[in-house]
């Protein structure tokens, strides 16, 4: 639960791995967020052919890129695979070996929590992933659950944020409020809990 961004899209052929991942390391030297370095080049040169044919994984033990992790967010991610696609690593870790089609597809299902960092945050997060997309991505898509991508919205933004801070303020204190009875079970706590929040929501 929380205000998230999610994003997908693939490394521009004509872009340098190693820049980008210097380009934002320094990034997070700068603001004193913490990051980690995956493998820096692709074990051979993307280019537009390849990429359209080979879209399955052809390397399933390594992962190329780097992400950062802002105070108090999940780990935004400019991650990929040795395909050229942006993938999440803990995704990649559970499906990179899967034959499933569907299961497949997580791995390129990136996001970010920003909810308990903040609207600056939120805000500074939204302007690198346009500024680092433009620069070294292709086929880039945002979803952003607090709709600051899509309008640049502020206002938007906040309104957004505080919804989702009195939604999670109402289920804490509904929890708070109402212990599980002694006969109760489970279930019935819950559909008790859920009928409460959703009518005071």
């Amino acid at each position: 639960m929380g205000i998230t961004i999610h994003y997908r899209g693939r490394f521009n052929p004509a872009a340098n791995l190693s820049e980008m991942i210097d380009e934002i390391e320094d990034i997070a030297r700068t603001q004193g967020w913490e990051y980690f370095i995956f493998e820096r080049e692709f074990p051979v040169a993307l280019n537009r052919d390849t990429m359209t044919q080979s879209p399955l994984i052809t390397d399933t033990d390594n992962i190329y890129g780097i992400s950062f992790t802002p105070p108090h967010c999940e780990a935004v991610q400019f991650t990929f695979l040795s395909n050229g696609r942006m993938s999440n690593p803990l995704n990649f870790q559970l499906y990179s070996h899967s034959t499933d089609p569907q299961e497949q597809e997580f791995l390129y299902m990136l996001f970010t929590k920003t909810q308990f960092a903040g609207v600056k945050t939120h805000m500074v997060i939204v302007a690198l992933l346009r500024y680092l997309s433009n620069k070294y991505l292709s086929e880039f898509i945002v979803n952003d659950e607090g709709e600051y991508w899509e309008t640049g919205d502020k206002s938007l933004l906040e309104s957004n944020f505080k919804k989702i801070e009195n939604y999670i303020d109402l289920v804490q204190n509904s929890f708070e409020a109402f212990p599980i009875g002694e006969e109760e079970s489970i279930e019935q706590y819950v559909d008790r809990l859920m009928g409460y929040i959703f009518k005071n929501k």
